[in-house]
C-alpha cells in the first residue's frame, strides 16, 4: 500500500513523499513530489497496481496521453504566440516548467475550477515566491484559458475574478533620488557614463531602450520642440543572446520630450555617430552594455556614499527617479503613463500613485464641495 508523507520546509513549502513497497524486491521505494495532486495521482496509479511501479507508469502514460492537461494548454498557447520575440517565448516556457508543470499543469484543463486557482497560488505564496513572479505566471495562464475559451473548449476563464497577492514592497524596490542625491552621483561619474546616465534621469528610458538609440531617431519638430523616438530596444533570443529588436510592448514604442538641456548634452553624439550605429558608445567605442556599465555606475555611487549619499541606487532607478520629479512637478499621472511606456495605467498607479502629494488634498477639497466642510 502506499503512502504519502507531506514534510514542511525550512521556507515554508511543503515536499510530498509517495513511499511504497516494490512487489518484486520488496524494497522500500520513495519519490519525491512538489504538489499534493502530482503526490495523490502517483499514490493512485500505484495503489491500483499493487506497488508495480512499470504497470503505473503505463497508466499514467494512457492517463495523461488522452488528457489536454494544462502544461499542454500553455505549451499550444506559447506555440501559437506571434507577437512574442525569444527571449519572453523562453521565459515563458521556463515559468511553465518551474511553477506550473508540476503543480496545476498536471490537472484536465477542461476541469480546473477558480479554487484550483487559487489553491496554486496559495502554493506559490508557500514556496516563496513574489507578488510580481506569481501575477505575471497567472498571466500566462489565464492568457492559455483565454485561448481556450475563444476555441470553444470550455465555457469559461477560471482565472477570471481571482484576487493575487499585494505586493508592499513597491517602495522597498523603488529608489527615488532627490536632486541633490543625484548631484552627488553624477560627480563621481566620467564621461561618456556621465552624459549616459544623465539621460537616462532626463528622459525615463529603459537602459535597453536608450542604448539602442540610432542618431536617426533624434528630431526636431516644427514648433522647434527636440524629441526622441522610442522604436527599438535591446532584448534576447530564446538562445539568451542579445541583440536589437522591438520595444518592450507596443506601448512602449512612444515619442518622449527632451528638455533644452538634455538636447544640448547630446547634441555632440549625435553630430558624430555613424548611421547604423548606437548614439551611446562605452570607451571601448561598442554599445553601452549593461554589465560594463553597472560596474561604473556602482563605483560611482559608493564614492557618492562616502561624501553623504544614504541610498544605494540602482540604475533603473534613474527611470524611477524621472518619474517621481515629473510628478511632483504636477504632470498628470496618465501622461506619465504615456511617457514612460507602461502598457497599463495600472502599472504606473501600482508604482507612483503614493508619489503624488496632492491626492490627499484633493481628494478631501473635493469632498468638502460635494458634502459641506460641516458634515
Amino acid at each position: 500500500m502506499a503512502q504519502i508523507e507531506a514534510r514542511k520546509r525550512k521556507n515554508g513549502s511543503i515536499t510530498y513523499y509517495v513511499r511504497w513497497i516494490d512487489p518484486d524486491t520488496r524494497q522500500r521505494m520513495t519519490q519525491k513530489m512538489d504538489s499534493r495532486e502530482s503526490a495523490e495521482f502517483l499514490h493512485t496509479v500505484l495503489t491500483a497496481h499493487g506497488g508495480d511501479v512499470g504497470g503505473a507508469l503505463n497508466a499514467a502514460r494512457e492517463y495523461y496521453g488522452g488528457v489536454y492537461t494544462v502544461t499542454r494548454m500553455i505549451e499550444d498557447h506559447i506555440g501559437l504566440l506571434t507577437s512574442a520575440n525569444g527571449y519572453t517565448v523562453r521565459r515563458y516556457k521556463a515559468n511553465l516548467k518551474s511553477h506550473i508543470a508540476q503543480t496545476l499543469g498536471t490537472t484536465d484543463a477542461a476541469r480546473v475550477e477558480y479554487r484550483d486557482i487559487v489553491s496554486w497560488i496559495k502554493g506559490m505564496q508557500d514556496k516563496g515566491l513574489s507578488s510580481k513572479t506569481i501575477a505575471n505566471v497567472h498571466g500566462l495562464i489565464s492568457a492559455a484559458f483565454n485561448a481556450m475559451v475563444r476555441d470553444k473548449r470550455r465555457p469559461d476563464n477560471p482565472c477570471k475574478g481571482v484576487s493575487l497577492p499585494k505586493s508592499e514592497a513597491t517602495e522597498e524596490t523603488a529608489t527615488f533620488l532627490t536632486r541633490a542625491e543625484w548631484d552627488l552621483v553624477e560627480g563621481e561619474l566620467a564621461e561618456p557614463y556621465r552624459t549616459f546616465f544623465t539621460f537616462l534621469i532626463h528622459t525615463g528610458l529603459r537602459f535597453s531602450e536608450a542604448t539602442a538609440l540610432e542618431a536617426r531617431d533624434f528630431q526636431t519638430n516644427p514648433s522647434g520642440q527636440h524629441v526622441v523616438n522610442v522604436v527599438r530596444a535591446w532584448t534576447k533570443d530564446e538562445d539568451n543572446v542579445s541583440y536589437i529588436g522591438p520595444t518592450k510592448t507596443r506601448q512602449s514604442k512612444r515619442t518622449v520630450a527632451l528638455t533644452a538641456g538634455a538636447y544640448s548634452l547630446i547634441h555632440p553624439l549625435l553630430t558624430t555617430a555613424k548611421a547604423g550605429s548606437p548614439v551611446f558608445l562605452n570607451t571601448a567605442g561598442s554599445h553601452m552594455d549593461h554589465r560594463r556599465a553597472w560596474g561604473v555606475w556602482d563605483r560611482a555611487v559608493v564614492k557618492a556614499k562616502t561624501k553623504g549619499l544614504t541610498k544605494r541606487p540602482r540604475i533603473h532607478d534613474l527611470r524611477h527617479s524621472n518619474a517621481s520629479w515629473l510628478l511632483h512637478a504636477g504632470l498628470d499621472i496618465y501622461k506619465l503613463q504615456k511617457h514612460l511606456g507602461h502598457k497599463s495605467i495600472t502599472t504606473t498607479l501600482d508604482r507612483y500613485s503614493h508619489l503624488l502629494p496632492e491626492a490627499l488634498s484633493d481628494t478631501t477639497a473635493a469632498m468638502n464641495r460635494a458634502f459641506g466642510s460641516g458634515a
